[in-house]
C-alpha cells in the first residue's frame, strides 16, 4: 500500500508540474480539453475590451466556446470559466440580458487578473508535496500498512479538498467585487447593479441559502455586492 501511496503521490506531483507548464506554454492543450473553437464575436470584442481594461494582455489570451467537459467536471449551470483562457457556454448565456452577459465577461476576466488559476496549481502543488514529505518523514505513517495507510491518504486528499473549495469561493468573491468595482469606476454601474437585481430574483424565489461547491450562496453573493452601493 505504500508503494501504491507513493505511486499516487508521484502522479500528483506530476500533475501540478504539467499543470505549470501549460499555463505558460501549453494553452492548445488546455483548449483541446475544454473547447477549441473560439467564441462569437460578441464574446470576443467584450473579452478583450475587458481585459485591456484590467491591464491584461488580451492577445495571450484564448477566448473559447465551451464544450461539455467543464460542465461535467464542475457540475451543470456553467456560464462560464477561465484557467489561462476563458471559455463561454453561449447557449446558457443566451438566455441572460446583455448586462448581465457583460458581467460574467468582467467576472472572467478578473480571473485573469488576479492570476487565480495559477495560484490554485500552487495549492495543488503545495497540498502534493505536504502529503508527500508527511509520508516520507513521520515513522508512524511511513511504517503503517494496509487500512491505516489508505485511511490516512484519503483523509490528506479530504483535507486539501476542502481548502481548494474555500480557496475557489474566496476567487469567486474577489473577482465578482473586481468586476463590480472596475464596471462602477467605468460609469457602468448599471450592469452591476442589474446583476443584482439577478441574484435578488434567485433569492426571492427561494434558492438565497442553496449549497455551492465552488462559490458563496446566492444570499451571500448579494449582500457582499449591494455594500458597493
Amino acid at each position: 500500500m505504500y508503494r501504491v501511496s507513493r505511486l499516487f503521490t508521484h502522479y500528483f506531483l506530476l500533475s501540478c508540474i504539467v499543470g505549470f507548464c501549460m499555463e505558460t506554454k501549453g494553452a492548445a492543450l488546455y483548449a483541446s480539453l475544454f473547447g477549441k473553437q473560439d467564441a462569437s464575436s460578441w464574446y470576443q470584442a467584450a473579452t478583450k475590451k475587458a481585459l485591456e481594461q484590467f491591464e491584461v494582455n488580451s492577445d495571450a489570451i484564448g477566448i473559447k466556446r465551451m464544450n461539455g467537459v467543464g460542465p461535467f467536471v464542475v457540475g451543470s449551470g456553467l456560464f462560464a470559466f477561465s484557467m489561462n483562457n476563458v471559455w463561454y457556454d453561449e447557449t446558457l448565456l443566451g438566455k441572460l440580458s446583455e448586462k448581465q452577459r457583460l458581467f460574467a465577461v468582467y467576472h472572467e476576466a478578473a480571473h485573469i487578473a488576479l492570476r487565480h488559476h495559477p495560484t490554485q496549481l500552487l495549492y495543488l502543488f503545495g497540498a502534493s508535496i505536504s502529503t508527500a514529505i508527511a509520508f516520507l518523514k513521520f515513522p508512524m505513517l511511513k511504517e503503517s500498512q494496509g487500512l491505516t495507510k489508505s485511511i490516512t491518504l484519503l483523509a490528506a486528499i479530504a483535507v486539501s479538498g476542502c481548502g481548494l473549495t474555500k480557496l475557489v469561493k474566496n476567487q469567486e468573491r474577489a473577482a465578482d467585487l473586481k468586476a463590480a468595482k472596475l464596471l462602477i469606476k467605468l460609469g457602468k454601474d448599471d450592469v452591476v447593479k442589474d446583476h443584482i437585481i439577478w441574484l435578488q430574483d434567485v433569492v426571492n424565489g427561494g434558492h438565497g441559502h442553496d449549497e455551492q461547491v465552488w462559490h458563496y450562496t446566492f444570499d451571500e453573493q448579494l449582500n457582499y455586492l449591494k455594500v458597493l452601493f
